[in-house]
């Protein structure tokens, strides 16, 4: 019994001295701050995933700095584009004005236009010839055998009448672009004769079996013949005006430089009278002469001829010639002129030849006959221009230097 006591007052003195000691540490922040193994399995997950994410931040935060790079430099591009396009669009419009102002690029584009108009419309003249030539070979000649001349002559007569027409539509734009005009009514009458007889050859068959329809169609190819000749007469006849005018500023740009060369021939003629009394000098050098009485007779005779450049000349009265063509243009604007401004031009060109072949007035019969235009038409112009012309005169004093 004692011994079982013993042992159990033994245990807990053991208790009690483990319990002290434990006493001691449990107080100690150490026990609580230290991480177990499942929080420090935790920490370290924690920690990489905020680095994780951090990273991901970050390569968030490039791709959206190079796309908005991306973005600058795209927008730099267009406005560059824009900018080249604008200047590009601007030089074109420069060289466009340039050559709308330049009186050579207008030149040359109403020179373009009339080959390409002369061009079409002779295409079309030459494929309803080659339609009607074949047309009126069928109504002559269709049945004829290959033998027979007939077959093959009967395609001169469209020619014959083709070339009569072409003659027409060749020659009257040439002659209008030299100043010459052919009476409007002769070549009325001989291409409305041309084409009757087109159209006569070409629907004659169906008239006289009263297919109408027949006729209208193969009427078609002279009609479109007349209408191109028309077309080309109306045509060719205002792009020569136009080249006529716009020949004159292209082919004489010397009026530019004039009042730059005008100054510069001052001087010299300020210097004229500079150098004229250098004459007068002369008879201090004629007695040196002795041995010869002609050169001693020279002063003698200077005093003579000095008094006569003393007297000022009248008043001169010089026209301001204006160019025949401008002329034309301000008859028909200003002075109600009706008649064409070709034939106005070619008038005023014969009048200025006729008083430069040393006529006192112009001849205006012949005028007249000449350009196809009335005789009192004739007067009328050739009368407003010269009040015209007259208007623009000027009175010049021309007065002698006294050195």
């Amino acid at each position: 019994m004692t011994a079982r006591a013993h042992t159990v007052v033994d245990d807990l003195a053991e208790r009690v001295a483990r319990a002290r000691e434990h006493l001691a540490y449990q107080d100690d922040p150490a026990l609580t701050a230290a991480y177990s193994p499942a929080e420090l399995d935790a920490e370290r997950e924690l920690a990489e995933s905020i680095r994780r994410l951090g990273r991901e931040q970050r390569r968030a935060e490039a791709a959206t700095a190079a796309a908005a790079a991306a973005r600058v430099r795209k927008t730099g591009d267009a406005i560059a584009a824009i900018e080249l396009r604008d200047e590009l669009a601007a030089a074109q419009a420069l060289a466009a004005h340039r050559r709308a102002a330049s009186p050579i690029a207008q030149l040359a584009d109403l020179h373009r236009y009339r080959v390409w108009a002369g061009r079409a419309l002779g295409g079309v003249v030459a494929a309803g010839m080659g339609w009607s030539a074949v047309n009126v070979q069928h109504n002559i000649a269709g049945g004829a055998a290959l033998t027979d001349p007939l077959y093959w002559f009967s395609y001169l007569i469209e020619a014959m009448i083709s070339v009569c027409l072409v003659v027409v539509m060749a020659g009257a734009p040439r002659l209008a672009g030299h100043g010459i005009t052919v009476s409007r009514r002769t070549l009325t009458a001989a291409e409305l004769a041309l084409l009757t007889l087109t159209v006569v050859l070409n629907t004659y068959p169906h008239v006289s079996a009263g297919h109408w329809y027949d006729a209208a169609v193969h009427a078609v190819a002279p009609a479109m013949i007349a209408i191109a000749l028309a077309i080309h007469h109306a045509m060719s006849t205002r792009v020569a005006a136009a080249l006529a005018t716009a020949a004159t500023p292209a082919t004489a740009p010397t009026p530019i430089t004039t009042p730059a060369a005008a100054p510069a021939a001052a001087p010299a003629a300020a210097t004229a009278p500079a150098t004229a009394p250098a004459a007068v000098t002369s008879p201090a050098t004629a007695p040196a002469a002795t041995t010869t009485p002609a050169t001693a007779s020279a002063p003698v005779t200077a005093p003579a001829t000095a008094p006569a450049a003393k007297p000022t000349p009248a008043p001169v009265r010089v026209h301001a010639r204006t160019p025949v063509r401008e002329l034309a243009e301000q008859l028909i604007q200003q002075g109600g002129i009706r008649t064409p401004i070709d034939q106005v031009t070619a008038i005023i060109a014969a009048a200025d030849a006729d008083m430069k072949a040393g006529h006192a007035h112009p001849r205006h019969t012949v005028i007249a006959k000449a350009t196809g235009v009335g005789h009192n038409t004739v007067k009328r112009i050739l009368t407003a221009a010269e009040t015209i012309r007259g208007t623009g005169a000027q009175v010049i004093n021309l007065h002698a230097h006294t050195p």
